[in-house]
């Protein structure tokens, strides 16, 4: 199965509320720089669906997506930040 194969699958199962499936197909894509299995791993860790719940880990996935210029995880990251 190739990234793009792997990515697919992994939006649907996201999508289709299999969080642990998920978890594991968009992990070593995240890893690899994809900014939607990025942005789907910190979607994740904030609910602790299919992983366990960790807002340290939501903020790391949204900081490597922002970092790659993703708007949303910057806006986000931007929201946390003024809460802090």
């Amino acid at each position: 199965m190739n990234n793009e194969e792997q990515l697919q699958k992994g939006i649907n199962a996201f999508m289709g509320f299999r969080f642990d499936e998920a978890a594991t197909l968009l992990l070593p894509l995240a890893e690899q720089g994809e900014v939607e299995a990025q942005k789907l791993m910190a979607r994740l860790y904030f609910a602790g669906n299919g992983v366990e719940k960790s807002l340290e880990k939501y903020q790391y996935w949204l900081h490597k997506a922002a970092e790659q210029g993703d708007r949303q995880s910057k806006a986000k990251l931007k929201r946390i930040h003024k809460k802090t």
